[in-house]
């Protein structure tokens, strides 16, 4: 039996106080996986929002697994670096907005 105490010590202890309460883990890791499909769908919007060069910039500076480099962009782009560095600043700023407009609940992903 579960109930049964698990030596003869007077500690008490029950076979069923070692077994691992799964339940709540399964509950956070729910909650964490309907979090990220919420947060990938408000990124997803919020990178429609960005025009078509904005789009590429931010694409290929953080959504690829080695990262372009500010200088590669510029090159292929025809800008300088310090220019893909201001666009880039400017679709993260217009990111924000847009993320901050669609929902309260997004805020505490943003902090």
């Amino acid at each position: 039996s579960l109930n049964a105490t698990q030596s003869s010590d007077e500690d008490g202890r029950e076979w069923i106080d070692a077994l691992e309460d799964d339940g709540v883990q399964a509950a956070e890791a729910v909650e964490g996986s309907h979090d990220t499909d919420r947060l990938r769908d408000w990124l997803i919007a919020a990178m429609q929002a960005l025009n078509p060069r904005e789009r590429y910039i931010v694409a290929e500076r953080k959504l690829r697994d080695a990262g372009r480099t500010l200088e590669s962009l510029g090159e292929e782009l025809g800008l300088s670096k310090e220019r893909v560095r201001q666009l880039e600043a400017a679709a993260f700023a217009k990111m924000r907005k847009n993320l901050e407009a669609q929902s309260r609940e997004v805020r505490h992903f943003l902090v």
